[in-house]
């Protein structure tokens, strides 16, 4: 749907030529894009927000394609493009109002140095975006499994555990579709490894459920590989 009214939105744009329209729609989209797996798409969308804001001298509005950048390449794990294009994109925010924008941009900067096992900076980036979340009093669940996949790293799997529900709960309680599709992967994940195969298998099934009604292709795969690591075995056992 968002898809659907950003194409109406980016041709009502075009035809009276209102260009901190273009450039605005084609950010959110990219960042939409990027959420449904279609990196290239979302990457084109990005750039051509970026170059319609240089052209017309308009950078303050650039912040959404700096996002739906940024995220494309941590989807890429390409973490150290992606945190140069959310520093853009913080201090392009910076200038503005705009709390939930840079409350964003922490917890994508956090998820970057996380890639990179830069733990302390993953936890300072997770802490500020919870802090600024909090200034209009929201809970991100996307935040809490940063800081679980942050415990986990740190060899702290209990912890972790403790984040991801406290993600799960948030998500179940906001109906929020696409992070509790992350929230039961990451807890199928983390019972996989602690060997508990048939939580694992719930989670990950669960995960792979809530996957397909949003059609997020991220987490379908992420479910359908733990649930293929953890079937095989028994599987095998039996054919033996």
């Amino acid at each position: 749907s968002s898809l659907m009214y950003g194409q109406q939105a980016l041709e009502s744009a075009e035809k009276i030529k209102y260009v901190r329209g273009q450039i605005n729609v084609l950010g959110f989209m990219s960042i939409v894009t990027g959420q449904r797996g279609n990196l290239p798409k979302s990457m084109e969308l990005g750039f051509r927000s970026l170059q319609l804001a240089q052209e017309y001298h308009m950078e303050n509005f650039k912040g959404a394609a700096l996002d739906g950048i940024g995220e494309a390449y941590i989807t890429l794990k390409d973490y150290a493009k992606a945190i140069s294009y959310m520093r853009k994109y913080i201090l392009n925010e910076e200038q503005g109002l705009n709390d939930e924008g840079m409350a964003y941009a922490y917890y994508d900067m956090g998820v970057a140095f996380a890639g990179l096992n830069q733990l302390d900076s993953a936890n300072f980036y997770e802490e500020k975006a919870n802090e600024t979340f909090g200034k209009y009093h929201r809970q991100e669940p996307l935040v809490y499994q940063t800081l679980g996949d942050i415990k986990i790293k740190s060899g702290n799997p209990d912890e972790a555990l403790n984040y991801y529900q406290k993600s799960l709960h948030i998500a179940l309680k906001n109906n929020e579709s696409r992070a509790l599709a992350y929230a039961y992967n990451r807890i199928a994940a983390l019972y996989k490894t602690a060997n508990q195969s048939d939580s694992a298998i719930y989670y990950a099934q669960k995960g792979f459920e809530e996957s397909k009604l949003i059609n997020q292709k991220k987490t379908i795969l992420e479910a359908a590989i733990l649930s293929s690591d953890l079937y095989e075995p028994k599987e095998n056992k039996t054919s033996l």
